[in-house]
């Protein structure tokens, strides 16, 4: 502390008076210290407060957008007659076959199948082009079974979170708690009650600060993540004061120690 090492410098009467008034004030020096160093309160750290028993959870089905790449699984009676949508075989287990071999949606929002051409599929759901195609193909093929998912599907996490970074998706129906929990959680020097959420909606960025302590989130229509979101969270008042915002702590409160003794000291005489 750097008030110990002014009071090697006092003179004698000095020390003694410094040595009372430290004495005497020490108590409260110690609520001023353990005031400016708890910044992270129980309020800040966690999930979901408040009562509730259950909640209808607004959950809205992904929509097919431009750009994405589709992951198309055909099967019919007799299975030669699908044989043109058959990729290699190693992509039902690797990601980034499924990438190569997958349909591509144009910027006009068509995908181009075998047998059938062009099809519009931007702004259908899953199931809704599973739907769409299978009816097409039923003109030629008997009996064929489609399903899509898309492979394209992903989340960016940044800020004080344990492993930021852009990570690959395959369930469309994920929320933000199973999100954060694949960037390991939030650090202990960040906000959750100021999470932010860039979000692609009909050509436009929309931004939403959520609050992950409240369990109002479970309503909201950002408690399930989309493709291509961007989560962010902020740092909290201790991560930015140790990175210099407002100093090292300690050096704050030893320099707040040492200013209130010279002031001590000085109204003493």
């Amino acid at each position: 502390m750097i008030c110990t090492s002014i009071r090697l410098f006092l003179p004698i009467r000095l020390k003694s008076n410094y040595n009372f008034m430290i004495l005497k004030f020490r108590p409260y020096l110690l609520i001023l210290v353990l005031f400016l160093g708890s910044c992270v309160s129980k309020k800040n750290s966690t999930y979901l407060q408040g009562n509730y028993t259950e909640t209808e959870l607004n959950f809205q089905n992904q929509k097919i957008q431009k750009n994405d790449i589709l992951d198309l699984n055909v099967s019919a009676l007799d299975m030669s007659t699908v044989i043109g949508f058959k990729g290699d075989p190693r992509a039902n287990t690797n990601m980034n076959v499924k990438l190569l071999e997958g349909y591509k949606v144009d910027e006009n929002g068509n995908v181009n199948l075998p047998i059938i051409g062009n099809v519009l599929v931007e702004n259908l759901s899953l199931e809704q082009a599973s739907k769409k195609i299978q009816d097409l193909l039923e003109e030629s093929i008997i009996d064929p079974i489609v399903s899509i998912t898309i492979v394209s599907y992903k989340i960016t996490i940044l800020g004080e979170v344990n492993n930021p970074g852009t990570f690959s998706i395959y369930d469309s129906k994920l929320n933000i708690f199973q999100a954060l929990g694949m960037a390991g959680d939030i650090s202990i020097y960040g906000k959750k009650r100021k999470v932010k959420v860039l979000r692609e909606i009909d050509g436009k960025i929309i931004k939403r600060t959520i609050d992950l302590s409240k369990s109002d989130i479970l309503n909201s229509e950002f408690f399930y993540v989309k493709n291509n979101d961007i989560i962010y969270v902020e740092s909290n008042l201790s991560k930015r004061s140790s990175s210099g915002y407002f100093g090292n702590l300690s050096s704050v409160t030893s320099l707040l120690s040492f200013f209130i003794s010279i002031f001590l000291l000085t109204s003493n005489n």
